[in-house]
């Protein structure tokens, strides 16, 4: 990972993403807040937003617990958003305890990342799967029906991959 410096205070800095999950006891019309305090929390910190994806509710692979106020929670679903920015190395820690302390946060996760868009498609990998199959069968010399068996052999093989 690349490792940049602050233009004023010459900090070193990263490019972070930041996926969390909102309770679900939120109402939708309240979840912009949380959103907003999240984003006055990165400025805070001097940290400049470089991509985001606003909250949508879904359902969890499996049942969450939280203890709020001496009571155990549990949600089955919540609202899913992240946040990729670049701020000073030395704030992170800051941004993940507050984090923890936020109530309507049932769970956060920082990881390092770069400042490129990293979202990889389903169209993208039929496109290389699609390139691949192409330049295979032109390095064999195979014919048409070899062609669409190999594609074939191809495409489960990838989703093997993919799904397992």
């Amino acid at each position: 990972m690349k490792t940049t410096e602050h233009k004023e205070t010459g900090a070193a800095m990263h490019v972070y993403e930041v996926g969390y999950l909102i309770v679900p006891t939120v109402s939708e019309d309240k979840v912009a807040d949380e959103v907003s305090a999240i984003h006055t929390m990165l400025e805070g910190a001097h940290a400049s937003i470089i991509a985001e994806e606003f909250p949508k509710a879904m359902p969890l692979a499996y049942t969450m617990e939280r203890t709020h106020e001496t009571k155990k929670q549990k949600f089955n679903e919540a609202y899913f958003g992240w946040v990729k920015f670049e701020m000073p190395v030395a704030s992170i820690n800051d941004i993940d305890q507050s984090l923890v302390k936020r109530s309507n946060i049932l769970r956060h996760l920082i990881t390092k990342t770069v400042r490129e868009n990293t979202v990889y498609s389903t169209r993208l990998a039929e496109e290389l799967a699609e390139k691949a199959g192409e330049a295979a069968d032109a390095a064999a010399g195979e014919t048409p029906s070899e062609e669409v068996g190999a594609k074939k052999e191809m495409d489960k093989s990838i989703d093997a991959l993919v799904i397992g």
